[in-house]
C-alpha cells in the first residue's frame, strides 16, 4: 500500500507499521524530523492503528515526553 509517495520513505512507514503491529502490548513512539510524510493524516491514522500512538517530530519534543514517562514510573517522584 503506498502512503508516502517516496518510496523509500514508504518502505520504512511500513517496516515501522509491521514492526509494531508484532508487538501489540509494548508502548510506542514515533520520532522523525520528516513531517511533511510521517506527519501526514493517512499516515497518522495508520500508525495509530498499529498502536503507535505518539508521534513527535523534533528531539526536544520527545525527551519531554520520554522524561514525563521515566516520572510515572518512579515511586519517588
Amino acid at each position: 500500500m503506498l502512503l508516502i509517495q517516496d518510496p523509500t520513505d514508504n518502505s520504512i512507514l511500513h517496516c515501522i507499521l509491521a514492526h509494531a503491529r508484532e508487538h501489540p502490548s509494548d508502548q510506542k513512539a514515533l520520532l522523525s524530523g520528516n513531517s511533511n510524510d510521517f506527519g501526514i493524516h493517512p499516515v497518522q491514522e495508520q500508525l495509530r492503528q498499529a498502536g503507535v500512538n505518539k508521534f513527535f517530530s523534533t528531539a526536544k519534543q520527545f525527551l519531554d515526553w520520554f522524561t514525563s514517562q521515566a516520572h510515572r514510573d518512579d515511586p519517588l517522584s
